[in-house]
């Protein structure tokens, strides 16, 4: 089967890291093409060979004709930044179309933007499925676009809980490395450094607690982030493998004004971490429940900075919340079954 994945950047992110192991996943039975609107390809490092890079066209004209000579099998489109490939979809008549809904971008975190609502409202019901990855985005994608619940398609994200594992080198080495004592408590965050995720709280929250803090990720809020940071906030930038990162961490936070389920947070459940940070999206449902009062309001930094200093003071919890996190990673939030799940619909779209 021939997939044409048709999104606003491959950049590093939640949804093109997912795809990626998608690609690896299905195996050799699919073939993939990657259209980047923004023209930045990142993410094609974590795909299996053979994965092309389609030229970017230019407006709607050049979508359709892009279509029309490539000819997919099935059509994947993701997120706002690929309305130009869901009015082609539509025009042409195609049928054989997923369209995927992850979350908003600061614009649209507070509330959605009403011409937007309303061209998805017009659009987003031709695809053959859309698919999301939280009951709060299925919600959304109901009430605010008018989808039928036969159409929307909740898929879970999943990560390689065998490869995030608690166990396993690089959390002596990278400490060194950076200078980090072996016995300091260390705080982490991993993702993209963009102003939805609000890492500036995240530094501001941390500010005079006795522990170091790791931002693993790379992006356009990162000269305003070292501004911010004291002496014991490590920026280390875009890193390909995340593992050891996990494991050189002792509590994780997400700091967001937006998420729905974020990969990251299931890494980090998976490599055995404590988790506490803003509750929004299907994050506090995805944590174990014992931990479930380590999420607090976004608009609340004095609480973010009370649940850090809680788990700070209180190591035999910590022990406890990342056993229970890393069995529930492993229960219901394995790649295996994410990909089984997507392998399913991409055959019943194409077909």
């Amino acid at each position: 089967m021939r997939v044409l994945h048709v999104f606003s950047t491959f950049g590093p992110g939640g949804p093109q890291v997912r795809t990626a192991a998608l690609m690896r996943g299905l195996g050799e039975a699919f073939q993939h093409g990657v259209v980047a609107m923004d023209g930045r390809a990142d993410t094609l490092e974590l795909c299996p060979g053979g994965v092309r890079l389609l030229e970017r066209p230019a407006g709607l004209r050049g979508m359709r004709a892009l279509l029309a000579r490539e000819r997919p099998d099935l059509l994947c489109t993701y997120n706002w930044g690929a309305f130009d490939a869901l009015l082609a979809a539509r025009l042409e008549g195609r049928r054989s179309h997923l369209h995927h809904e992850d979350g908003f971008n600061a614009d649209e975190a507070g509330g959605r933007k009403r011409r937007r609502n309303l061209a998805r409202r017009l659009v987003l019901g031709r695809a053959e499925r859309v698919i999301v990855p939280s009951s709060a985005l299925a919600g959304i994608a109901e009430r605010e676009w008018g989808i039928s619940p036969g159409r929307i398609a909740l898929v879970v994200n999943g990560v390689d809980t065998e490869l995030f594992r608690r166990e396993g080198e690089g959390r002596a080495e990278l400490r060194a490395e950076l200078g980090i004592d072996p016995a300091a408590v260390v705080l982490g965050a991993v993702g993209h450094l963009r102003p939805i995720k609000r890492y500036d709280r995240l530094l501001r929250a941390a500010a005079g607690l006795d522990l170091d803090l790791i931002l693993v990720g790379d992006g356009p809020e990162r000269e305003r982030l070292e501004a911010l940071a004291g002496p014991r906030v490590h920026l280390v930038g875009h890193q390909r493998s995340l593992a050891p990162w996990y494991r050189a961490m002792d509590i994780f936070c997400i700091s967001s004004d937006s998420e729905q389920l974020p990969i990251t947070q299931l890494e980090a459940m998976a490599s055995g971490l404590p988790i506490c940070g803003t509750a929004v999206g299907d994050v506090v449902r995805t944590a174990p429940k014992e931990g479930r009062d380590l999420f607090v309001p976004p608009g609340e930094p004095a609480s973010l900075r009370s649940v850090i200093e809680s788990l700070l003071g209180d190591p035999p919890r910590r022990t406890a919340l990342g056993r229970s996190g890393a069995e529930r990673a492993r229960e219901l939030y394995s790649q295996r079954a994410m990909v089984a799940a997507y392998r399913d619909l991409y055959l019943a779209a194409g077909s």
